[in-house]
């Protein structure tokens, strides 16, 4: 009998909180998170002793209960946790956030910011006329003459027990500075597919399981310099980032909030040579873009910094060791830690570069979670702090997790849990920050394939993509973020 690749009590673990601390964490985990506190009846209070500190749903942490408390609270942050959470001026100079252009970018989940306070944007009262204003989450209660805390409890869209609501009139909102917190992702899995013939095609899966049609994305972005042979991708900050490898070369486009497209960019150009990428990996890490490159035989990494500009290449076995030439890579996030798989000579090898830039020695992943067989592509995911491995190897699709503290569990059958796809030739992982997997697996016959792992452990039955998207093309190659 197949283990299951995560076992049922190890997985439900990890569903303690949909989210890891300072992970990747769903708009619609943050709003229920605040909603918790709504719930509760928190009351406002400002002195932030440890004493009057509240915790989270799951228990585990605590944020003092006051405007910022319950932003950081909402966000799952562990910045500033001996105090209660980051302060309003923690927030401003705090690197965890970025800047939106606009008040009218907010989407749920994000927050505005003014000198003393601050609130978590929850939607606006008309999506069509933002005029109208904005309903928000808050907590800003004021001492009073005689040092009693005004009656103020944590409060949102609607109305809570005391019959208070979060409002802001868009004439109120101009004296805040609207941000969004780095690791926050849409409630959406993001499908980048690449065609037998080179055509690149974006679709997503909404969180109520149904599916946008698949759309071209050379004709958003611009035509590529000759047929395309490889695509990764990764959202950061909110932005889907699409690579794409053709004419020898490495190329780069983002997919805006809003559904509009940036022109393709070339990344040697910004980052340096490296050659003709044979593969190519993204991952999002605090707001910047990671890029792993197979060429020459070599993997290389660089970096796409939050303001845009670009690292070098550096030579990643020049730091970790030589492990031969990689078939197949993928990376992944967890906190500020940048996780690396790779095949390389009939082995699933593991590295991980830490905050401060440095690398790991590389580690035989089949030495923590068995022999697999001799694999030919692998994905790498990240589910409430729990690294999600899928490996293609002779022929069948494998699964395995290394936990927080570092262990393995053993390699599972995905197939033998949700059903037979044909000889997977490309597979792919995402998880949207809601402790849900989502594998994804193209075929020998070009047809690709999702199917889910709950965080208890369960899973789906493959679903066929091409019959929701509708692909016009047969796919060789699939990408999740």
């Amino acid at each position: 009998m197949d283990a299951v690749s995560l076992p049922q009590s190890a997985r439900a673990a990890s569903a303690h909180a949909a989210s890891a601390p300072d992970g990747r964490i769903t708009r619609s985990e943050v709003l229920a998170r605040a909603q918790n506190w709504v719930n509760r009846n928190v009351q406002y209070n400002l002195t932030r002793y440890p004493s009057t500190l509240v915790t989270d749903v799951e228990g585990d942490n605590k944020y003092g209960p006051d405007c910022s408390g319950l932003v950081s609270m909402a966000w799952h942050i562990t910045a500033n946790s001996g105090k209660g959470g980051n302060s309003t001026d923690d927030f401003a100079g705090w690197s965890g956030k970025v800047t939106l252009g606009s008040l009218h970018d907010l989407l749920p989940g994000d927050a505005i910011l003014r000198d003393g306070h601050i609130e978590l944007f929850a939607r606006w009262k008309n999506e069509s006329d933002h005029s109208k204003g904005a309903w928000t989450y808050s907590l800003n209660g004021t001492v009073e003459d005689d040092g009693d805390y005004q009656e103020d409890w944590a409060k949102g869209p609607s109305a809570n027990s005391h019959g208070q609501v979060g409002d802001e009139s868009w004439s109120s909102m101009q004296n805040y500075t609207p941000i969004r917190y780095k690791n926050i992702v849409d409630d959406v899995t993001h499908v980048v597919a690449l065609g037998v013939n080179g055509e690149i095609y974006h679709t997503m899966r909404r969180a109520d399981g149904s599916w946008q049609s698949a759309g071209n994305v050379e004709g958003q972005a611009g035509t590529l310099p000759g047929a395309v042979t490889g695509v990764a991708s990764a959202v950061v900050s909110g932005e889907l980032h699409v690579l794409a490898t053709a004419n020898d070369e490495i190329f780069h486009v983002a997919r805006r909030v809003g559904g509009s497209w940036s022109a393709w960019g070339r990344v040697e150009g910004q980052a340096g040579e490296v050659g003709a990428p044979t593969s190519i990996a993204a991952a999002s890490i605090d707001g910047e873009l990671e890029i792993l490159a197979v060429a020459g035989g070599v993997l290389r990494h660089t970096g796409r910094n939050a303001d845009g500009s670009w690292s070098g290449w550096g030579n990643v076995e020049g730091q970790a060791g030589e492990i031969g030439a990689p078939v197949s890579i993928g990376a992944t996030g967890v906190g500020g830690t940048l996780h690396v798989v790779a095949a390389a000579a009939g082995v699933v090898r593991h590295v991980t570069q830490r905050a401060d830039g440095s690398w790991s020695s590389w580690g035989n992943v089949e030495g923590q979670a068995g022999e697999v067989g001799n694999p030919t592509s692998v994905a790498v995911t990240a589910t409430g702090g729990v690294l999600e491995i899928l490996a293609s190897a002779e022929g069948v699709l494998r699964h395995a997790g290394r936990h927080t503290d570092g262990s393995w569990s053993s390699w599972g059958n995905v197939e033998g849990q949700a059903g037979e796809l044909g000889t997977p030739v490309s597979v792919g992982a995402a998880s949207a920050g809601n402790g849900v997997l989502h594998v994804l697996a193209v075929n020998s016959a070009g047809t690709p394939y999702h199917a889910t792992q709950s965080p208890g452990g369960s899973w789906s039955g493959w679903g066929n993509i091409d019959r929701q998207a509708d692909y016009p093309v047969t796919i060789q190659k699939i990408s999740g973020s």
